[in-house]
């Protein structure tokens, strides 16, 4: 179901959100004749969007989006950003952008950040899980856990070192 609609600035080009459905990108030029140009599938919830050039901004329940849709039939990714909120995870819901700065909302606050579309091409890291909780290890006591490092991005990505907070 479509929980907002958000027109482009040449008014011909709409984004629905669709929840789980991802964003759905219409042509509305001819305005009796709506036509799907594509759905930008997303790994969450899709909450909100918001629109800079060609530049989708989406709140997706846990982290921002940010797609390219220069052309709408082939939707880019252009990378995330999991907002800092000093908690294991965010509940992303809302995001604005005005000029270069991006405003995002979430459950505990509002954030914001400065976007740099020239850029998009970097390496863009991910880590599954976000935090790790060893528990309380007792003296002398080894545990392991798996982390998985994924880089989104065009660039390449070196890792050269993994620390804790001890």
């Amino acid at each position: 179901h479509v929980r907002e609609i958000t027109i482009d600035e040449s008014g011909k080009r709409a984004y629905l959100t669709a929840g789980a459905d991802g964003v759905l990108v219409v042509d509305i030029s001819k305005i009796e004749q709506p036509k799907l140009l594509a759905t930008i599938d997303t790994p969450g919830l899709v909450q909100k969007v918001a629109l800079r050039g060609d530049y989708v901004f989406v709140a997706d329940w846990q982290e921002l989006q940010i797609y390219n849709a220069e052309d709408p039939s082939n939707v880019r990714w252009i990378g995330s950003k999991r907002i800092p909120n000093g908690r294991s995870h965010s509940l992303t819901v809302s995001v604005m952008v005005r000029e270069d700065v991006v405003f995002v909302g979430d459950w505990f606050g509002i954030y914001s950040f400065r976007f740099h579309p020239e850029h998009d091409k970097a390496p863009d890291i991910h880590t599954s899980p976000s935090v790790m909780d060893f528990g309380a290890p007792s003296a002398n006591e080894k545990r392991d856990r798996s982390l998985l490092v994924e880089n989104r991005g065009k660039r390449p990505l070196q890792i050269s070192a993994v620390s804790t907070d001890d």
